[in-house]
């Protein structure tokens, strides 16, 4: 049986790959020159219908998954290059014909299989709202904003310092308490599927030890996939206890299995109300984006460090700069994580600097399959003040004892790395900042 969250790239599988899927889009990269790449998240159809599939299942470990590749080029009148969020296709293949390719993975971490598309329709409606739906409020009860003021407790009053972790073509940041360690994450992933080559094989671990808040901007798997890169007991200890902040979007069996794995290791999931903008506690602010689209309609966090002179340092997920929430219109950024990876899309311009030597930061994987950084998304920066010269990124690597890692200090202007710190695991996490 395959495990789709099985960290061991190397693992081939035996099985026949399936010959009809259920799928729905996850989402869409379009470089600026090339075709688009458009991933679906998928489950074999003939588990779906032999089995009750729903929010109450486990997902046990043989749950068949697996994410397909399209690549759309312009004018393609294919339904895999036309369909919307929130359709779900039927598709079924026929391995002999190569009139409509995609590829198939049927593990996060590992390799594609090339696959011949025979047939490709929109599924009826019954089966779209089993596949496709918000976690329901029922299961999933919205956090209250005591509950997120407590979740926020854990992070210093006092931190004045974070970080943006290489993890690759993937987004993992963290606010640091005053020995260098991550007191709350904001997003938890990392490379995967053909990006999975991008993420350092010197970082084998994330800090869990002092069970930080993760805060996830929104249902992306390179943005929360570093939480599968561990297995057994150390994906138990990893996360048992640990809370977790997330947008109510709906999501397709992918992300279903993976929430439900996050539950069963022990974690706290707390789903954002929609019905509130924004909540402060300490130096952080949480905040509901605006847009409609899954990358537009997450979170984003405001960071105010005590060395901010004006509105503080901005993480931003994959938003687009449109869509981010009402309280940070007008902002003039300390600093910024830049949107999406340097993938810009979905219109507005991007937060303007605060001074001519602001910084900003990028985190993406050297050669990605999505050609991000995008030259348009850095003319735009470029466009309203953003200088070249402050800008830092994790694909710049450096030589450090535990391995080539691109770690990137958050700090004060005129403060850079390379920042020693003790982390309280003793060592088994490899997040020393570089630069």
């Amino acid at each position: 049986m395959r495990d789709f969250f099985d960290f061991d790239p190397e693992r081939g599988w035996e099985e026949r790959p399936p010959r009809r899927v259920f799928a729905v889009l996850a989402g869409e990269e379009r470089p600026d020159e090339g075709p688009a790449l458009r991933h679906f998240e998928a489950i074999d159809a003939e588990y779906v219908t032999e089995q009750t599939y729903g929010y109450a299942w486990d997902a046990p470990e043989g749950m068949p998954l697996s994410v397909l590749e399209y690549e759309a080029r312009q004018g393609d009148p294919h339904l895999l290059a036309t369909v919307p969020e929130g359709v779900v296709l039927d598709i079924r293949f026929d391995d002999t014909l190569r009139d409509v390719t995609t590829r198939q993975y049927f593990n996060l971490f590992g390799a594609a299989t090339p696959r011949g598309v025979a047939n490709t329709v929109p599924a009826d409606p019954g089966m779209t709202r089993r596949i496709l739906s918000s976690p329901p409020e029922d299961a999933f009860p919205a956090i209250t904003q005591d509950r997120v003021a407590q979740a926020l407790a854990r992070t210093n009053a006092h931190a004045d310092m974070a970080a943006i972790y290489d993890v690759g073509q993937g987004s993992c940041s963290a606010i640091l308490e005053a020995q260098g360690n991550p007191c709350l994450y904001f997003d938890f992933g990392g490379g995967v599927l053909q990006n999975t080559r991008t993420y350092p094989s010197a970082l084998r671990h994330l800090c869990m030890t002092g069970k930080p808040t993760i805060v996830m901007s929104h249902w992306d798997w390179d943005h929360w996939s570093s939480a599968m890169r561990s297995q057994g007991a150390a994906l138990a200890a990893n996360l048992e206890g640990s809370t977790w902040i997330v947008p109510r979007q709906r999501i397709g069996p992918v992300h279903k299995a993976f929430l439900m794995r996050l539950i069963a290791a022990g974690a706290h999931v707390e789903f954002w109300d929609d019905a509130t903008a924004s909540i402060s506690y300490n130096a952080i602010e949480i905040a509901k984006c605006q847009g409609v689209s899954r990358n537009d309609s997450g979170l984003a966090m405001r960071y105010r460090p005590n060395w901010a002179s004006h509105d503080g340092v901005f993480f931003t997920g994959d938003c687009a700069y449109s869509a981010l929430p009402p309280s940070f219109a007008g902002a003039r950024a300390d600093a910024l994580v830049v949107s999406h990876h340097g993938g810009l899309s979905g219109g507005g311009a991007p937060l303007a600097p605060a001074t001519s030597n602001a910084p900003w930061y990028l985190s993406y994987g050297a050669g990605n399959s999505y050609d991000h950084p995008k030259r348009s998304a850095m003319s735009a920066h470029w466009s309203v003040g953003w200088s070249p010269a402050n800008l830092r990124d994790t694909t710049h690597r450096q030589a450090h004892p535990l391995g080539d890692l691109g770690h990137i200090l958050v700090a004060a202007p005129g403060l850079n790395g390379p920042l020693a710190n003790t982390p309280p695991c003793g060592g088994a996490c490899q997040l020393p900042i570089v630069q």
